[in-house]
């Protein structure tokens, strides 16, 4: 099973957990959705773009560079959500853990985040967590965020996959889950794949998205590591 979706193309369908590290391997693709905000008929489609690439550097270390971006289609403007990331990991052997660094891009507002991370494989079962916080615009504010999400594989071409996502924004904190399907296409590098989720913060923003994401996979079979990519489809609720 390999993780196909990631950053934006995550923004509706949700990461699907993998196995298999790379020697050097990735991944680009993109995400389109529709969303349903109670109290804002104003809010239309998104879309996203993102990208990632792995390296094992050997001895049992990873690499990892990925990026994102996101737009969103909101009364006669586009609101902009763009993700870059870092990641230093160790494999232990049918676990990993690592550390990253973020840098998020949202509407004029810039997040530094710095986060911990990990995966753990149970046969076709995988299950991932990040902790990450940080703070925006040199210091005005602060914003941390807890991700949990889980994969099956059903066979060697369908996998299903959820996410659970907390963050404070500040004071302000969200809950959102998600779930997904993806298809590998055989006998070719591409992946399909569809998904729902659901947002909902203490401020009374309460969305819904449906998404269909594609992907084309280059290199080796790659098991990009989470980090803070939840943050992207959040705020996009979220805005």
């Amino acid at each position: 099973m390999r993780k196909i979706l990631l950053g934006a193309a995550a923004v509706f369908a949700v990461a699907a957990p993998g196995v298999a590290q790379a020697d050097v391997g990735g991944r680009v693709g993109g995400t389109y959705a529709t969303l349903d905000e109670d109290g804002d008929p104003d809010k239309e489609d998104a879309w996203g773009v993102d990208g990632v690439v792995v390296n094992d550097l050997g001895n049992n270390w990873v690499v990892q560079l990925n990026g994102s971006l996101a737009d969103m289609d909101h009364s006669s403007h586009t609101d902009t959500f763009q993700l870059f990331e870092g990641h230093v990991g160790y494999n232990f052997g049918g676990f990993t853990a690592g550390g990253f660094v973020s840098r998020f891009d949202w509407e004029g507002s810039q997040y530094n985040i710095i986060g911990i991370e990990g995966d753990v494989e149970f046969g076709r079962f995988d299950l991932a967590g990040a902790a990450s916080t940080g703070e925006y615009n040199d210091g005005d504010g602060d914003i941390s965020n807890i991700t949990v999400t889980g994969g099956f594989a059903l066979t060697d071409a369908w996998n299903i996959h959820g996410v659970f996502s907390h963050t404070d924004w500040d004071g302000d904190e969200s809950d959102s889950f998600g779930l997904g399907v993806d298809y590998a296409i055989p006998n070719t590098n591409f992946t399909v794949g569809g998904g729902w989720r659901t947002f909902e913060s203490d401020g009374g923003t309460e969305t819904e998205a449906f998404g269909l994401s594609f992907g084309w996979n280059f290199g080796d079979a790659i098991d990009p590591m989470l980090g803070a990519g939840q943050l992207v489809p959040d705020a996009v609720l979220y805005q």
